[in-house]
């Protein structure tokens, strides 16, 4: 008989006889089984080292191999069962752990798919680089943890965008996202509203003099970002003006107004600025009547508007 030239399998030649044909089909087959079969049962490390490369996964094999197939030099055929476990240390997927105690850290590449543990007692910040500086992967992801009570504040460096880019509270944490060159998607819990509200006058009694109308403690710290008045009855002429202190010491630039004929400050001609946002917890607070107008205004009532800190 003659036989293929890889494997060497018989096969019939031209001149044997077509009563002889079914024993050398017999033949043929026996040949194959016996060669897969080896294969099989016989794999070593040269042939799994193909199989890791045509999958290009270098850790997929990761224990002994009960049921592989496979012609060396040509292409994976089967695998059948392969190992009990394919989780090996070089391709699991734990997050890298490290702390921060400083309060300014700048991300480097070594922080990719990274725990990032930040413990100051003062609000930490946290810059994003270039994409020339340090080019992360996009859809790469940093997970930062905010330990310290002073927080993490995310930003980005100049030319850099961070979506939602803001403060992470202690106990929080947020996912930062690459989503393409120099901008970044931060994935953080929202901030807690914090609101204000006081009573300063009685409803009916005009405020005809200025000075100190009430004092009050804040219940938790708080970051400053809006500030708010109102009257039950306006001036006729001219303006009625409020100023809010911490610690007997102004919050604002630009005091807050509500114009004639107005009770309310929000349609006020000229806006209030904020000038010291971050209110402390059990600050004293104090409000103001800077200026009455024309001494009939009535029911005089403020709101401190901003997020927890």
């Amino acid at each position: 008989m003659a036989s293929t030239t890889i494997h060497s399998w018989p096969t019939p030649d031209d001149t044997d006889a077509v009563s002889a044909g079914a024993a050398a089909i017999r033949t043929l087959a026996g040949a194959i089984d016996t060669t897969v079969d080896g294969k099989a049962n016989t794999a070593d490390a040269a042939t799994l080292q193909q199989v890791r490369d045509d999958l290009g996964n270098d850790t997929l094999i990761a224990g002994t191999s009960t049921s592989i197939v496979y012609d060396a030099g040509t292409s994976l055929i089967e695998i059948g069962v392969v190992a009990a476990d394919f989780a090996t240390a070089a391709h699991d997927h734990d997050l890298t752990v490290s702390g921060e105690a400083g309060t300014a850290y700048t991300l480097v590449l070594a922080d990719a798919q990274a725990y990032k543990r930040f413990t100051a007692a003062t609000l930490a910040t946290v810059t994003v680089p270039t994409n020339a500086a340090a080019e992360f992967d996009t859809g790469e992801q940093i997970t930062l943890y905010a330990a310290g009570v002073g927080g993490v504040a995310v930003v980005g460096d100049a030319g850099v965008t961070v979506n939602g880019a803001g403060t992470i509270r202690q106990g929080q944490l947020g996912v930062l996202v690459k989503a393409a060159a120099d901008v970044w998607d931060l994935h953080a819990p929202s901030d807690e509203p914090a609101e204000f509200g006081i009573a300063v006058t009685d409803e009916a009694t005009p405020i005809t003099t200025t000075g100190t109308k009430a004092t009050f403690r804040l219940p938790s710290a708080m970051t400053l970002t809006e500030v708010r008045a109102s009257l039950v009855g306006a001036c006729a002429t001219g303006t009625f003006t409020v100023d809010v202190n911490e610690g007997g010491v102004s919050v604002l630039s630009t005091t807050v107004t509500i114009d004639a004929t107005e009770t309310t400050s929000t349609t006020a001609a000229t806006a209030a600025v904020i000038s010291a946002a971050d209110l402390a917890d059990d600050a004293q607070i104090t409000i103001d009547v800077d200026a009455t107008g024309d001494n009939a205004a009535t029911g005089l009532k403020v709101w401190l508007i901003g997020v927890r800190a």
